[in-house]
């Protein structure tokens, strides 16, 4: 267990958890990137420096299987990105369409901000990316795991980068993002939640995602390659998301198959609800009960 400690200054990881034989990790209670005080970064690193290096600064960065670990209750903020969790080149035993399962937990964190939660220390790039990695999750059901997560330009995305290899069953739940733990605002520098590559089985649900400049959840799915038309089973309900400067819920052109239910999505500056794939013969995707005022894109009839 890592615990109680100040992890800073570090220009390539603060807390390095890696390899199939390293699991059941703790991290727990840290400040990660900051000052003693939380109140500020303690490296000098501009977006343009970490978009260069995308392993540079990293707070956390789980890598190569390692499984099971959680962190949580940190303050992670000041770094190119806060939690990495990456799985490239694995995959599932048994399962070589599955990208490894790697069942890491991220916990009742502030991502982004000073140690009061009231103010920003930007992470540069990423505030949790899961990437190449199946069965994670962004907080739970469970009170109290939940995330603060603002101050980053994108809060959190899922990701792959392999085209025959889908990551499933990811799962953020119950976090603020682009707000503070009392719901006052704060915001992300571009989105609040991108779901991007061969994704399946994501759960989205419980956030509030608000007052990002750009969209509050971005769907930029596709399928396998092996069934390009085949429904992707990613599931966002009961988030609340609003006044985000572009679109609230965003299923971009490939993103089919997918369910958005109950959400509401008010005062978003483009659309409050948009599905950017046609509607031909069935919806594209299945909008059920989602309260909201502006909807657009070629599926428009299909939400409701």
């Amino acid at each position: 267990m890592i615990r109680n400690s100040l992890i800073s200054g570090n220009r390539q990881n603060g807390v390095l958890i890696s390899g199939l034989a390293v699991h059941d990790s703790r991290v727990v209670s840290n400040f990660i990137g900051t000052t003693a005080a939380g109140s500020a970064a303690l490296l000098s690193i501009d977006f343009q420096t970490c978009l260069n290096n995308p392993q540079l600064a990293l707070g956390v960065f789980i890598k190569n299987g390692a499984a099971n670990n959680v962190i949580e209750a940190n303050l992670i903020s000041g770094n190119c990105s806060g939690v990495v969790i990456d799985a490239s080149g694995l995959t599932a035993p048994y399962n070589d369409t599955t990208a490894r399962r790697t069942y890491n937990q991220v916990l009742g964190n502030q991502i982004g901000t000073d140690s009061t939660g009231a103010s920003l220390v930007p992470n540069q790039m990423y505030g949790v990316l899961i990437n190449n990695a199946s069965n994670n999750a962004v907080a739970s059901t469970a009170s109290g795991t939940g995330n603060v997560i603002s101050g980053n330009f994108y809060a959190v995305a899922i990701k792959t980068t392999n085209q025959q290899i889908a990551a499933r069953d990811n799962q953020v739940m119950n976090n603020q993002i682009g707000t503070n733990a009392a719901g006052a605002e704060l915001g992300n520098s571009h989105t609040g939640m991108l779901l991007s590559g061969f994704l399946t089985g994501t759960a989205i649900s419980g956030n509030v995602v608000a007052n990002n400049p750009s969209n509050g959840i971005k769907l930029s799915t596709v399928s396998l390659p092996t069934n390009p038309n085949g429904p992707q089973y990613n599931f966002l309900q009961n988030n609340t998301v609003s006044n985000n400067g572009n679109n609230g819920i965003f299923m971009e052109s490939g993103a089919i198959g997918n369910t958005a239910q109950s959400n509401t999505a008010l005062g978003n500056g483009n659309w409050d609800l948009i599905d950017d794939n046609y509607n031909a013969s069935s919806c594209p995707n299945t909008w059920i009960t989602n309260t909201f005022v502006k909807a657009g894109g070629l599926g428009k009839s299909c939400i409701q």
